[in-house]
């Protein structure tokens, strides 16, 4: 009868930069480290499925840090160190939209999606990206970073430097609210 087919088990790396519930498990994203590459891999929620998504085998992923992951229809989105990735869990693409494509910095902080939108705060601003990946400066006056986001309706709250402010649509600044 042969020996029993090995099971792939665990994570690449041990440095867990983020972690996001998905249908049958959660997706955990691992840095970089002198010995491994940045990876994505779906872990079942019984523990007996391990399935690791590395990027293309000749570069990996096209990033070394994940700060935070949303999900979106069939798509997991990942605030990384060199811009917002999508990862395409059917066939492991990933995506990399960054200040070259449109983003106000290519240091993503944050990425949520709430309401059919990603969006996402960086080291110097706010923006949404639409599926087509068409990115929309969100306050483009405002050049200092957004840590988190939290996407109400048409306006966006952030959290900065300076504290909560909020995006108001058709505003080039961010304003603070009153109180």
């Amino acid at each position: 009868a042969g020996l029993p087919e090995r099971l792939a088990f665990g994570l690449p790396s041990n440095r867990v930069g983020a972690v996001f519930s998905w249908p049958g498990g959660v997706w955990a994203a691992t840095d970089r480290t002198a010995t491994t590459d940045a990876a994505f891999t779906f872990v079942g929620q019984e523990l007996g499925e391990f399935k690791t998504m590395p990027g293309p085998s000749a570069v990996g992923t096209p990033f070394n840090q994940v700060r935070e992951l949303a999900g979106q229809n069939r798509s997991l989105w990942a605030a990384t160190d060199l811009g917002l990735g999508r990862l395409n869990p059917a066939d492991g693409r990933v995506d990399l939209i960054d200040r070259g494509t449109g983003l106000p910095d290519s240091r993503v902080y944050s990425v949520v999606s709430r309401q059919g939108r990603i969006t996402v705060g960086t080291a110097t601003g706010l923006a949404r990206v639409s599926d087509s990946l068409q990115v929309e400066r969100l306050a483009p006056s405002y050049r200092d970073a957004v840590y988190s986001v939290f996407p109400f309706g048409d306006s966006v709250w952030v959290g900065t430097p300076a504290g909560l402010l909020l995006s108001l649509p058709g505003q080039a600044n961010m304003v603070r609210p009153a109180g």
